[in-house]
């Protein structure tokens, strides 16, 4: 059948509908739908099927005469295939008025459509091989057994259970909750928000994640391994010897990597030692570009994530020798009696270093002569940074370490004491630095420098702020973030005019393209990088850093709240800021940074005893409950 007639039945949108009139005008074509709507459509949006006369109401298969087998069987002896009136006979037999009915032919379309055994148009209708129509059925009956897969695996969510087969659908959450996709099928279908958040709680409440799992890392597109790169041996060449000198590295308890010493000679000059990391890592090596690209070492509670090859550490690590002994990039920093850098050398070395805590090296800035000098020249360059406008910001800290190789992850928080032993290291790195910066200025060197210019605002303000932590907050509210910079500036939060990060370039990217950059020159060669490249690389590498401080400040908050869950965790807190019916609380005790509701009235100041009721982990939030003191 070539053209429409009125009362023939064709096919609209898939569906049946009947052909009402036929304008000859506008060739515009009126057509009658099963829901009885009618509807003016052109010859291109229909297909004729039967001349008519149609009954919608009536299309009702009559009776086979053949399977449907038997007359794929036959078609597929007719090489041009036939029309699809003709396969509605042999399906439903020739009736008495010689012409198959519209109903018959509906049936016979459907089953063309159905796609099984037949394709084609009603002009040609042709039969699929024995072949295909085996291969369809299998498709079908995956489809089914899929089908009813997933219904089993939904009804056993939703009932708060999975089976390991169900680990093909869980890895579709996890890839939500880690950040690799954006669309959860099964967050769909239970009709909750398709966020990471909510996939990670899901995990969570089934028992396919366990709190250990922290997922920032991978939101963030971190890779998750550590760096492969072939890393070499250290020469033990073209050093001085600086075995002479006792060295001390002082780190917290469980440091795995240490990279930095501190000596004194007898001439009163103080020495820092940093691992020398540019004599095994080159400009643009494989270790070079993947270091760049990460930034800095991922430091979380549960483990570290390197920056570089973990080969590096036993190489270059200060004092991981049985006999201490090892090579370093060493500085001989001299400062005046009033705290001023005067001169900065660096060269390689070879030093001996013995390892200390700093509860360890506590006790002996009072005993050993060697850290009461350091500690005096540290003190002496504090007292004039401080002069200087330099911010010191009391605010508490804890150190957080977890050992997830048991069944249930053992979680330690321990505040860190202000220890002189940590000023001494601090100062000692801060005078490393800036003699980095002088050294670079001196000898016209293309280097990274940290410039804040503005620390914070002016004093008048500073003697205003409040006492105690909520004058600490507002300082440190106040702070402008240093950038690094390819001329010299002040840092003015540190109260220096020139300063460089030297003395991680094991951690720090920057600090290795210092590292780099110094090397070269104290050695006789060019600089390897002028100062646009030196900044594409620093700017590619502080990018990736920020975003690793912000995945180790999500882990730690991570695990201060397993902690928190594990116990009846009862504490004191403060109120350092308040916002409307908001207020950020701080509980010292653990480092815990919080905003609460507190409603009218409190101000910052007011302490309240808190205790911890709820904690929600997949959005680092937890419910707390408070009562004023006094």
């Amino acid at each position: 059948m070539k053209e429409p007639r009125a009362g023939g039945l064709v096919l609209y949108k898939r569906r049946p509908a009947r052909v009402k009139d036929i304008n000859a005008g506008t060739g515009r074509i009126e057509v009658e739908t099963e829901a009885g709507e009618t509807q003016k459509v052109r010859p291109k949006d229909i297909v004729p099927l039967h001349p008519g006369p149609t009954n919608l109401s009536e299309l009702r298969a009559p009776p086979t005469v053949e399977d449907v087998d038997s007359v794929r069987d036959l078609l597929s002896t007719e090489a041009e295939g036939v029309e699809l009136a003709t396969l509605a006979e042999w399906l439903y037999g020739t009736p008495a008025s010689g012409t198959p009915s519209a109903a018959a032919v509906w049936a016979a379309w459907q089953i063309v459509a159905d796609g099984l055994h037949f394709s084609g148009t009603p002009e040609q209708v042709c039969a699929l091989s024995a072949e295909q129509v085996d291969d369809e059925r299998q498709r079908r009956e995956q489809v089914l057994a899929e089908a009813a897969a997933w219904d089993g695996f939904l009804e056993r969510v939703q009932g708060g259970t999975f089976l390991p087969a169900d680990e093909q659908y869980l890895r579709d959450v996890e890839g939500l909750a880690e950040g690799r996709r954006e669309d959860c099928r099964l967050l769909k279908a239970l009709g909750r928000a398709e966020s990471p958040e909510t996939a990670h709680a899901l995990l969570l409440s089934l028992g396919w994640w366990s709190v250990s799992r922290v997922p920032y890392a991978a939101r963030a597109g971190i890779p998750a391994g550590a760096p492969s790169a072939e890393i070499g041996e250290p020469s033990a060449a073209d050093r001085v010897d600086l075995t002479h000198l006792l060295a001390f590295a002082i780190d917290d308890e469980g440091n795995q990597d240490p990279d930095d010493a501190v000596s004194i000679d007898d001439d009163g000059f103080l020495w820092v030692h940093i691992a020398d990391v540019a004599c095994l890592v080159q400009p643009d090596s494989e270790a070079d570009v993947e270091a760049r690209a990460r930034g800095a070492t991922l430091y979380m509670p549960d483990g570290p994530l390197p920056m570089l090859p973990p080969a590096l550490v036993p190489r270059l690590g200060l004092g991981l020798a049985e006999d201490g002994i090892g090579p370093a990039l060493s500085f001989r920093i001299e400062i005046s009696a009033t705290g001023e850098l005067q001169v900065a050398q660096v060269m390689p070395s070879q030093v001996c270093v013995q390892r200390l805590t700093y509860e360890q090296a506590e006790p002996l800035l009072e005993t050993d002569p060697h850290l009461r000098r350091i500690d005096e020249i540290a003190g002496r360059a504090r007292t004039r940074r401080l002069a200087a406008g330099a911010i010191e910001l009391d605010w508490p800290e804890a150190r957080i370490r977890v050992d997830i190789s048991g069944d249930s992850p053992q979680v330690e928080i321990r505040p860190l004491a202000p220890l002189r032993s940590r000023q001494l290291i601090a100062e000692s790195m801060i005078l490393a630095g800036a003699g980095a910066a002088w050294l670079a200025g001196e000898r016209n060197i293309p280097f990274p420098y940290s410039v804040q210019e503005s620390a914070a605002t002016g004093d008048d303000e500073v003697d205003e702020l409040p006492p105690g932590l909520p004058g600490a907050f507002a300082l440190r509210r106040r702070q402008q973030p240093a950038r690094v910079n390819g001329a010299p500036g002040p840092h003015r939060g540190l109260g220096l005019g020139a300063y460089g990060r030297a003395t991680s370039p094991l951690r720090r990217y920057v600090d290795l393209l210092v590292h780099q950059q110094l090397r070269a020159a104290v050695t006789g060669a060019a600089p390897p990088w002028d100062e646009t490249a030196l900044m594409e690389r620093a700017a590619q590498a502080e990018s990736a850093a920020r975003v690793v401080r912000a995945v180790e400040r999500q882990a730690n908050r991570h695990w201060t709240l397993v902690w928190l869950s594990q116990r009846n965790w009862e504490g004191r807190g403060i109120l350092v800021d308040t916002r409307g019916r908001r207020g950020l609380l701080v509980c010292p005790e653990i480092a815990l940074e919080t905003w609460v509701n507190v409603g009218e009235g409190p101000v910052a100041g007011m302490e309240y005893d808190v205790v911890v009721r709820s904690v929600d982990l997949p959005r680092l939030d937890l419910h707390v409950e408070l009562s004023p003191v006094g």
